[in-house]
């Protein structure tokens, strides 16, 4: 069995190639993130995430690594994310979570054979990309609070910012992620190509790195 994280920075395309590669490897198991979704439903995203919702993430993660890789359950897993969630608890900063989960996750990964395919899209890709995402979480959440029409703008514009304001901040995190974790990492690029070229690339590099494994 091998096991390979599709990862990348916020926005980059993880789920986009996750799902597209169900259709060529049907007899693989593919494990969807942990996320704030996973756990609260409606939430507005990494940008909000608090560090006590991170640390459940990251257990939580821990948790379906070991379901994920008992020796009865021999076939190719594709997890999207995986350990690279390592990234959002080292924005808080190198404390007591992060020396801790940097420690479970590598003794965990020592433990089968993992790989990471890491797409990287520039921050101001993944904006572009996201934009239009962002600003109907921004909407919502007016809604949902009931936030005066007067305040609407001031309000929008500070969550907007948030929003770009992480997507820089995580990019360069995520790279440091990849260096402490130190898996064998396989990087494709999506900064201007086609959704079909983008697609094509992740199929090719997949199958390169998992060979006939199905």
């Amino acid at each position: 069995m091998g096991m390979v994280f599709i990862s990348g920075s916020q926005s980059a395309g993880k789920t986009t190639l996750f799902n597209y590669l169900k259709d060529f490897y049907p007899q693989a198991k593919f494990q969807p993130e942990i996320n704030p979704y996973t756990l609260v439903g409606k939430h507005s995203g990494g940008a909000f995430v608090t560090t006590d919702l991170q640390k459940e993430i990251s257990r939580l993660t821990i948790e379906q690594f070991k379901r994920l890789s008992k020796p009865a359950k021999k076939r190719l897993v594709f997890w999207e994310t995986g350990f690279m969630n390592l990234a959002y608890v080292l924005r808080d900063g190198k404390g007591e979570n992060y020396l801790y989960f940097k420690k479970e996750y590598l003794k965990l990964a020592s433990l089968a054979e993992v790989k990471v395919v890491f797409i990287d899209t520039r921050p101001e890709v993944s904006w572009q990309i996201r934009r239009a995402n962002y600003l109907k979480r921004v909407q919502e959440y007016l809604e949902d609070n009931h936030i005066k029409e007067e305040k609407r703008e001031e309000v929008t514009q500070l969550r907007m910012a948030r929003y770009k304001k992480n997507l820089w901040l995580m990019y360069p995190l995520f790279k440091e992620t990849l260096e402490v974790l130190n898996l064998p990492t396989y990087v494709i690029e999506n900064n201007g190509s086609s959704l079909e070229e983008f697609l094509d690339k992740g199929r090719q590099l997949i199958g390169r790195i998992v060979g006939n494994d199905r």
